[in-house]
């Protein structure tokens, strides 16, 4: 009797957990920049809406790939994505995400601002100088403008959290137009 018992909440856990693991469509905006997450090492990551959130001020960070989606910088993009849960023994499972449909891909005007982290909890994600140029993740090049030598101070010396204000410039280059502390 408790060997039948066992089976029968076994085959309930097994079906609980294959109903959880369905795939849906979603819609996400993906904004026209990376920014700087943390995870064990520091990365670009999207930043996103969705749901409820889009057409807001507020954007999520997204650590995951898309698969299939073809990032370009200065676009904000409306895509539908097949989002699939992936059972891990991580404490959020997470999800795989695959590009069904880019709805829009919109230019944005070279006049927006937007913030990118250069320095947080203690960690710097800038490299270079004044003399050799600067680049975030060793990655992005950008023009320090003005603010080259309050960008080697601020992270030299501050354990704070510093964020770069940038523009972008014709050729799509990012040109550091003010900095931040926190």
């Amino acid at each position: 009797m408790k060997k039948a018992i066992l089976v029968i909440l076994v085959f309930i856990a097994f079906i609980s957990c294959k109903k959880n693991n369905i795939e849906r469509e979603k819609k996400i905006i993906v904004n026209h920049y990376k920014n700087v997450g943390l995870t064990l090492t520091p990365m670009f990551v999207y930043q996103t809406q969705s749901g409820v959130d889009i057409g807001s001020t507020k954007w999520d960070f997204f650590y995951g790939n898309i698969t299939g989606f073809e990032f370009e910088p200065g676009y904000i993009y409306d895509l539908t994505v097949k989002s699939t849960p992936i059972n891990k023994s991580l404490v959020d499972g997470g999800s795989t995400y695959e590009l069904k449909k880019v709805n829009s891909k919109v230019i944005v005007d070279q006049n927006i601002t937007f913030n990118i982290y250069f320095k947080l909890h203690g960690t710097n994600f800038i490299s270079g100088n004044p003399t050799i140029g600067f680049k975030i993740l060793n990655e992005q090049i950008f023009d320090c403008g003005n603010f080259c030598d309050s960008l080697t101070q601020a992270l030299s010396s501050s354990n704070k959290t510093v964020i770069g204000k940038f523009k972008r410039k014709i050729n799509g280059e990012y040109i550091l137009i003010g900095l931040e502390y926190m």
